[in-house]
């Protein structure tokens, strides 16, 4: 779907770098003061003045001027300075902008403007630039001043000015309510320090402050519309849909044969998925109203290419066509929650199709992009928000989610020891629901490639890895309720330095599979969130080489915590040590006052999985 300006924040949020916990200041926004005019429904103007210094390369995100321009928004003003670490300074001229096409697809218009300042740190640079709105907004400018860890604010300034009358929604992060005159709303702040990346935090949206406003009447692209809730918005998004529905005599036709011998509207709807999957494939298309409008069933129909708009509405016309009833569906599968309270457009973007079917007593959420298990809700579905888009309006509902229970990652694991430390090792890595999803294609992956991607998740260095099965139950999907996918891969590898041999003894790891929750030493500064809970068990059989016994086996572990549960359990069975482990980690959002005990959890997690099984030969006791 096509993306507001709000995007400009995103973008830079979305290259982020993973964890940075150093302690010094990248840079300090000295000054941001945005203000936008709305002159008409159809015309606007923002203006900004932006004054950054940068402290050392991490900041220079911070610096970098980036402006989305398209066939509805140009830049129509743009001068900067940069001022060097010795005083010295020099103009940047639009002429130094770099222009840069971020399409992905064949029908995009839209550019980015961008200038990467290059200068010896620290240094500050200033913007000052204006961008001109022609085709009319659905919604204002969102207000960002901040986008990047360890990065203060000193002062930053919001201003609305719009015409008497006008009504608008808005959502603010950090900001108390705005002082309102004639016409204006203006938001303030002043010396905001700034945040660090951790991990299990909140969205990084959440966390900086930040204004995002609409009017609840507008005009995009020529089509007026309104947005006081989510009601409206949907009517609005349903206009959109008339007129695209133009699905050729002949393919319904073919529809109707193809599904002929079908028993039941969930048959039919199997077959007609099948259809979609084989014929059409995924191009993002954000041309002007397109980035909202999908294409006509008929461009869809010839060309065999759409976005998720114009596939899921071709979707819809091919399931019409055969009589079943069907709902384009808005979502965000960056975030789980729309804002009630602020009904905009530019919160969505993906579209899925909703199919209620009175035979399974559900509504299968229908992703036509890729091929997915039908009746499936994936990872940036199940649990989200949903705006399913009917005659009479948008309906707000969320899209039912999974429990943890069903969340799984399991490894079996039968390894072999040797006395040098080496082992022969036999594997079964299992995965459910959302965990399957990078393995929804694996059969059709090159032999390599598989290799590549097992070798990759383990904590060793293997070498001769075969696969010897593969299992799943991707294709015998019916769509009823409850169903969700899982799959099983077998296979085997060999590893030099599974265990240390030390004398008479071998040490092994509990489990050199396991992969660890990550701490840090650092104070925390954020909340600590989960969004998801899950179950990840591993069993592992180890047989003993040849003339060897144990002689110590790590203390079993039970911990019971808000974050989660956990259970190590090692016991000997003919002479074979067998380990279960099995970790709950449940969906949480805590105080950063509770990240000891967090800490705490996590660490003794890793210190059962890092302790040692201790062999010695027979032969050395007396």
């Amino acid at each position: 779907m096509r993306r507001p300006l709000l995007s400009i924040g995103c973008l830079v949020i979305g290259a982020l770098s993973a964890i940075n916990l150093l302690a010094q200041e990248h840079a300090t926004v000295i000054c941001d003061e945005e203000t936008f005019q709305m002159k008409s429904p159809a015309s606007g103007t923002l203006k900004v003045k932006r004054t950054v210094n940068v402290r050392n390369d991490r900041g220079l995100p911070e610096a970098t001027f980036a402006v989305f321009t398209n066939q509805s928004e140009t830049l129509s003003d743009f001068s900067g300075t940069l001022t060097s670490h010795d005083g010295t300074s020099r103009k940047i001229k639009k002429k130094d902008l770099q222009t840069i096409a971020i399409g992905t697809g064949l029908a995009e218009d839209a550019y980015m403007m961008v200038y990467q300042p290059s200068a010896r740190c620290p240094f500050t640079v200033t913007y000052e630039y204006t961008v001109q709105y022609h085709k009319g907004f659905a919604v204002f400018p969102s207000y960002f001043p901040i986008k990047t860890e360890k990065t203060r604010l000193e002062h930053g300034s919001y201003t609305l000015t719009i015409p008497q009358g006008t009504k608008i929604n808005y959502l603010v992060n950090g900001f108390g309510s705005p002082k309102t005159g004639a016409g204006t709303y203006s938001w303030t702040i002043e010396r905001y320090e700034g945040f660090t990346e951790e991990s299990y935090m909140p969205d990084i949206r959440s966390v900086i402050p930040s204004i995002q406003a609409a009017p609840q009447e507008f005009m995009y692209d020529g089509f007026p519309g309104r947005q006081g809730n989510w009601s409206e918005l949907g009517q609005w998004q349903y206009g959109l849909l008339q007129g695209t529905d133009d699905l050729p005599a002949e393919r319904a036709a073919e529809m109707k044969a193809l599904t002929s011998s079908c028993k039941s509207d969930l048959e039919k709807v199997r077959v007609i998925y099948d259809y979609l999957c084989r014929k059409t494939r995924y191009v993002s298309i954000q041309f002007g109203i397109g980035g909202f409008r999908p294409f006509p069933c008929s461009v869809v129909d010839k060309t065999g290419f759409g976005d998720c708009k114009a596939l899921s509405n071709y979707f819809m016309c091919l399931l019409k066509s055969v009589g079943i009833p069907s709902f384009y569906t808005v979502l965000d599968t960056r975030r789980s929650r729309f804002a009630p309270e602020y009904s905009s457009l530019g919160q969505g973007d993906h579209v899925m199709v909703s199919v209620p079917l009175k035979e399974i007593r559900d509504t299968l959420l229908i992703e036509c992009t890729r091929r997915l298990p039908l009746g499936y809700r994936p990872s940036h579905v199940a649990g989200h928000d949903i705006l399913v888009i009917k005659p009479g309006g948008g309906q707000l509902l969320r899209a039912p989610a999974y429990p943890d229970s069903l969340r799984l990652s399991e490894t079996l694991a039968d390894v072999r020891l040797k006395a040098d430390g080496s082992a022969a090792i036999n594997m079964v890595d299992r995965y459910c629901l959302d965990k399957t999803e990078p393995w929804l294609e694996f059969r059709d992956w090159d032999q390599l490639d598989k290799v590549r991607r097992l070798s990759s998740g383990l904590g060793i260095q293997p070498r001769g890895l075969t696969i010897t099965d593969v299992e799943d139950n991707f294709e015998s999907c019916d769509g009823r309720k409850g169903w969700y996918p899982w799959i099983r891969i077998h296979y085997s590898l060999e590893c030099n330095t599974f265990g240390k041999a030390s004398g008479n003894r071998l040490i092994v790891p509990v489990n050199l599979f396991a992969k660890k929750m990550f701490i840090q030493r650092t104070a925390r500064t954020q909340p600590i969130q989960n969004q998801n809970g899950s179950l990840i068990h591993d069993r592992l059989i180890y047989r003993l080489p040849e003339g060897y016994q144990i002689e110590s086996l790590p203390d079993p572990v039970s911990l019971d915590t808000p974050w989660g549960s956990f259970r190590s359990e090692i016991a000997t069975e003919q002479d074979n040590i067998v380990v279960n482990l099995l970790l709950h980690i449940k969906a949480f959002r805590e105080d950063r006052s509770q990240y000891d005990s967090f800490r705490s959890f996590a660490r003794s997690f890793n210190s059962a999985n890092d302790a040692s099984i201790v062999l010695v030969r027979k032969d050395s006791t007396p």
